[in-house]
């Protein structure tokens, strides 16, 4: 997996090992289902690194 790779989980059950595991191959995000739409795009935003302004050139 390349470094610039971005990971966000998306879960529908609690589990602690999950999120430590996600947090451990740094992961960008981590939802539980149902989760906020609002907060679940702002994170995808985030991880192509078009929020705050910034955008990204897909080649």
């Amino acid at each position: 997996m390349s470094p610039q790779t971005r990971i966000i989980i998306m879960t529908g059950r609690e589990d602690h090992a999950v999120k430590l595991i996600a947090t451990q191959i740094g992961a960008v995000g981590f939802f539980l289902k149902p989760f906020d739409d609002e907060k679940f795009l702002a994170a995808v935003q985030h991880a192509l690194g078009t929020s705050a302004g910034c955008e990204t050139k897909v080649q």
